[in-house]
C-alpha cells in the first residue's frame, strides 16, 4: 500500500471487532444456510489490516487449535500487536502491504477479515485485497468486510472534501492539521452554515466527532481516499474474487421482521438477492454494512454448501 494512499504515521486506536470472529462469521453463514468451516477442528484465520492486533490476538488465544496472521502496514501497529501476541504460539504478524501479501506463499485461509479499510483506499489497493483474497481464501472459507455504506453516507462525504481542502498546504503535523480542521467545522457549525443548518445528519456527526479520539478522526477522514459505497457495488467487487454474499454480520439484519409490509414485499418481488439486499439497504439508508461472503467452489460443492 503505497504511503501516501495511507495515513502511517499515526496508529490506530486498538479495538476488538467481534464481527471479525469465526463464531459470528460461522454463525450468519449457518442461519443463511451456508456450510461454514469447522470452528471446533483446526481451522487457518487471517486479518487483513489488523491494527494493533487485537482482535487477531483474541481470536487466537480463544481458539488454540486455529493458526493465525496479521497483516498490516505500519509497522508501529504490527511491533504493538506482536508485543499483545507474547505467549502465543499459533500467531504471526506481518508488516506489509497488501500487494507484497498477495505475492506470499501462505497456506489458505478458512476464514480472512478486514475492518475499516475498503472504503479509505484506492482502487490499485482494493484490487490487491482481491487478489489476496481470491488466492488464499479455501473453497468454502468466509471473508469479512466493513465498509461506509450509501446511501447513509450521502449528506456526510463533503466532510472529506472540506477538510482536504482547508489542510491543503499546511506544513504542520496531522494530528495539527486535524485540531486546526476540527475548530474549521464546528465555526462552521455554529455560525449557521447552510450545509450544517440544512443537513441535520452532519450535525450529529460533528457531534460524534468532537467525542471521538482524534486518531479516529484522522483515519476516517484524513486519509487521501474516503468512498462510501452501495452494497451492490462491493459485491459485484467481491464476485471478482469468487465470491458470494452470505449474510449481514448484524444478527437482526438478516430477517425482515424489522421493514413494514410494503417493503417486505418489494424485497420479495426482487430478482435476485444482490437486488433484495440492496433495496434493504436503501430502505434502512445504511451508512456502514458489515457484510460475510463466501468462496464457492464448483457445482457439486455449491450444492453440498447450500445445506447444514
Amino acid at each position: 500500500m503505497p504511503a501516501q494512499d495511507y495515513i502511517t504515521e499515526i496508529p490506530y486506536i486498538s479495538g476488538y471487532y467481534s464481527d471479525l470472529t469465526p463464531a459470528r462469521m460461522s454463525f450468519i453463514a449457518a442461519v443463511n444456510n451456508f456450510r461454514p468451516p469447522d470452528i471446533f477442528q483446526s481451522f487457518s484465520y487471517c486479518e487483513l489490516g489488523c491494527g494493533c492486533g487485537k482482535t487477531t490476538n483474541i481470536v487466537a488465544a480463544s481458539y488454540p487449535q486455529s493458526d493465525c496472521v496479521g497483516i498490516d502496514v505500519n509497522k508501529e501497529h504490527i511491533r504493538i500487536a506482536r508485543n499483545e501476541s507474547a505467549g502465543l504460539s499459533n500467531i504471526k504478524f506481518f508488516d506489509m502491504s497488501f500487494s507484497e501479501a498477495s505475492r506470499q506463499n501462505f497456506k489458505k485461509f478458512d476464514f480472512i477479515t478486514m475492518h475499516g479499510v475498503w472504503s479509505w483506499v484506492g482502487d490499485s489497493v482494493r484490487a490487491d485485497i482481491l487478489r489476496f483474497v481470491k488466492k488464499f481464501l479455501k473453497t468454502g472459507g468466509l471473508f469479512c468486510v466493513s465498509y461506509n455504506a450509501m446511501p447513509g453516507w450521502t449528506q456526510l462525504t463533503p466532510f472529506h472534501k472540506i477538510i482536504s481542502t482547508y489542510i491543503k498546504g499546511k506544513t504542520c503535523s496531522t494530528t495539527e492539521k486535524a485540531t486546526s480542521a476540527m475548530a474549521y467545522l464546528q465555526f462552521l457549525n455554529e455560525n449557521k452554515s447552510p450545509y450544517f443548518e440544512r443537513n441535520p445528519d452532519a450535525k450529529v456527526f460533528l457531534q460524534t466527532l468532537e467525542q471521538s479520539d482524534m486518531r479516529y478522526v484522522i483515519h476516517e477522514l484524513f486519509n487521501q481516499n474516503l468512498r462510501p459505497e452501495y452494497f451492490c457495488d462491493v459485491a459485484a467487487d467481491m464476485k471478482k474474487a469468487g465470491l458470494t454474499f452470505v449474510g449481514n454480520s448484524e444478527h437482526i439484519q438478516n430477517y425482515q421482521m424489522t421493514l413494514s409490509e410494503p417493503f417486505k414485499k418489494l424485497l420479495n418481488s426482487a430478482g435476485d438477492r444482490i437486488a433484495s439486499e440492496t433495496h434493504k439497504s436503501v430502505i434502512q439508508n445504511d451508512r456502514f454494512r458489515k457484510d460475510v461472503y463466501i468462496k464457492r467452489g464448483s457445482t457439486k460443492e455449491r450444492k453440498n454448501a447450500a445445506s447444514i
